[in-house]
């Protein structure tokens, strides 16, 4: 006969970046589930240590998993962070239920019996270093790492690109909407047209294009990972930021107009004056309300970095005075030489008011009616 002498445990504690990357995961309002074979006590032990649930409640084995009708589990889903002791036709289960109550599921694994799952999933995600062939072939992406922090690093940066191109979007419509409208309106007005072929094509070809690509680069901003997911039935560009997107080019148009109008008097009815205001106004206005549209406080959007924005930025003030005052560039673009003081301020302050427009409707009346990027 032996003599007792004790226990050998054997514990393999979680990394400690986990618990932080699990708590920017949840500010992220992404909801978490741990899938394990240990027991119950065992799952809730770690769920509680990483920061996942500290819930009893919220911890389920396969067993009473597979006792529940498929009504009663779907009304309690969300209740469950924690699955133990599951089989691979539960972890099935747990993927199609979760996509019924429209949640869009990534679901991690390196196991055979994770393959079902991982197909299932609308993002399987194996692991490239302890995953088998069989999790690898079945999921859509695979973690060359196996390191969770790389997922929630992956979601900010599909946040960051999904806000790029809207910004993206909003920018370049807002521009053609405020051209429209000017060319449209001023000779309505009785006056001559204020925007050239030629001008409006630099305004759409470079003074569109160049900005827009540093734009659709723009890093995260300080809130990414804590706004809610986007669900797949909401449009790019919602009902509240297309009436802003909307009012911003109408304010556009309405420099460009104003712009062009006042110009126009001031100078004693100089047309080729009068254009070149208005073409240096549809130049410069976007270039500064651009900057506008990128997240965080004033200083942020200013300041934050985008080497090729600041770049394109500091590249039109420089073009300006050249497309005005070089003579080929005159006759090339229609443009006037402009001396008085008084015409560069006006050109500034109409320059200036589309940015300044959008800075204020952020401020004061996007909190009135809803939310906006």
């Amino acid at each position: 006969n032996g003599t007792f002498l004790g226990f050998t445990v054997i514990y393999d504690p979680p990394k400690d970046e986990v618990k932080q990357v699990i708590q920017t995961a949840k500010d992220a309002n992404i909801q978490l589930v741990m899938i394990t074979g240990d027991s119950k006590q065992t799952g809730l032990s770690i769920a509680e240590q990483v920061g996942i649930t500290n819930n009893a409640r919220a911890v389920i084995e396969g067993r009473e998993l597979e006792a529940l009708s498929r009504e009663e589990y779907l009304k309690r889903i969300e209740e469950f962070h924690v699955y133990s002791r599951v089989t691979p036709q539960d972890k099935l289960k747990i993927v199609e239920a979760l996509k019924s109550k429209d949640h869009i599921v990534a679901m991690t694994g390196d196991g055979v019996n994770d393959a079902p799952a991982l197909k299932k999933a609308d993002v399987g995600i194996a692991m490239g270093r302890a995953g088998t062939q069989v999790a690898q072939e079945a999921a859509d992406l695979i973690l060359t790492d196996d390191n969770f922090s790389t997922i929630v690093y992956a979601i900010k940066e599909g946040r960051t690109i999904y806000q790029n191109l809207k910004k993206l979007v909003i920018y370049l419509i807002t521009n053609n909407i405020g051209k429209v409208f000017a060319l449209l309106m001023v000779p309505l007005l009785g006056y001559p047209v204020p925007l050239l072929p030629m001008q409006i094509l630099w305004s759409n070809v470079i003074m569109e294009s160049l900005p827009g690509v540093a734009i659709s680069i723009d890093p995260s901003g300080p809130d990414i990972m804590k706004k809610r997911p986007v669900k797949l039935s909401e449009p790019l560009i919602q009902g509240q930021e297309r009436v802003q997107m909307f009012l911003d080019g109408l304010i556009f148009g309405v420099c460009i107009m104003l712009s062009f109008i006042v110009a126009y008097h001031v100078t004693g009815g100089n047309v080729g004056i009068a254009r070149t205001v208005a073409f240096i106004v549809t130049l410069m206005s976007p270039q500064l309300y651009i900057f506008i549209l990128r997240e965080g406080t004033v200083w942020q959007k200013l300041f934050a970095p985008n080497a090729l924005l600041k770049y394109f930025f500091v590249a039109t003030i420089i073009m300006v005075p050249v497309l005005v005052f070089v003579p080929s560039l005159q006759l090339l673009f229609n443009t006037t030489g402009i001396y008085e003081l008084n015409i560069w301020l006006l050109i500034v302050g109409f320059s200036i008011f589309t940015a300044s427009w959008r800075l204020a409707a952020t401020k004061y009346l996007v909190p009135m009616f809803g939310r906006s990027i």
